[in-house]
């Protein structure tokens, strides 16, 4: 039942995830992505990030102040390893799969995400939001009257903000003839033998 209600939720952050076709063509997508030769082929990456976070952890355990304020003004106060792995962790995925990796807690994907990922996270819990999966006739009710597709709205703007930007790095790296041989450029020059057909199943 949970698994359902998160479904829910998460159509209305990600409306394109409503579609069978686009849930099956980003499965095909992230299969090609987890094979054991792509894994491979990011173990050299892997090691170097790592190498990165070992090099910080020894040199500079203490983050500063200025990196600990997302870029909305938001405080974090998780521990200060908690903070090197976050960098750790969102540089590999944003080089592996859009070719930009996140050096320093200050690079703008690394505090977007960090902005951003937990308000998705947190809409997701129970008890969050009016309780639309269980009584879907709240979903008529004009959004003027309804803080909670408000919430939903400025998050789904959030989102899309986001992956929009950076999609649109990857884009302009192919219109300029560049490859950093990475997961999404993978995925736009093989769109059609992996069902999608625009921009925005891409983010």
């Amino acid at each position: 039942m949970s698994g359902k209600l998160k479904h829910v939720r998460i159509v209305l952050i990600r409306p394109n995830f409503a579609a069978d076709a686009n849930w099956k063509a980003m499965r095909k997508a992230c299969s090609q992505l987890l094979s054991k030769e792509n894994v491979r082929c990011l173990s050299e990456y892997q090691r170097a990030e790592t190498r990165q976070l070992v090099w910080e952890l020894c040199h500079r355990p203490e983050v500063s102040s200025h990196c600990l304020i997302s870029g909305r003004g938001e405080s974090d106060d998780s521990p200060e390893l908690v903070h090197h792995l976050k960098r750790y962790t969102l540089s590999f995925l944003l080089g592996a799969v859009y070719g930009s990796r996140g050096p320093t807690l200050t690079t703008p994907a690394v505090k977007d995400f960090l902005y951003v990922h937990p308000k998705v996270t947190h809409i997701l819990d129970l008890g969050t939001l009016t309780p639309v999966d269980i009584f879907p006739f709240l979903a008529l009710v004009p959004e003027r009257w309804a803080k909670w597709k408000r919430t939903v709205t400025e998050i789904r703007a959030l989102v899309e903000g986001l992956y929009s930007t950076l999609l649109s790095t990857v884009e302009k790296r192919l219109a300029s003839g560049e490859r950093a041989g990475v997961f999404l450029e993978d995925v736009i020059l093989n769109a059609d033998s992996y069902g999608f057909d625009n921009r925005d199943q891409f983010m």
